[in-house]
């Protein structure tokens, strides 16, 4: 019972949370948005890396 509530929450968690990943224009765009956050997220480790590159050849 305690397993069947658990999973009805994290359920009704998820849903709510999809629903609200909806544009009116454009139907569902999660699975855009998500991809374009891993993209935007690479970016910012490639520049994490790149100064962090350069201030180690500066000292």
């Amino acid at each position: 019972m305690k397993n069947f509530l658990l999973g009805s929450l994290l359920g009704a968690a998820a849903g709510v949370f999809l629903a609200n990943t909806k544009n009116q224009n454009t139907g569902n765009t999660f699975g855009k948005d998500f991809a374009e956050g891993i993209k935007e997220t690479g970016q910012d480790f490639d520049d994490i890396n790149r100064e962090r590159e350069k201030n180690s050849a500066k000292t």
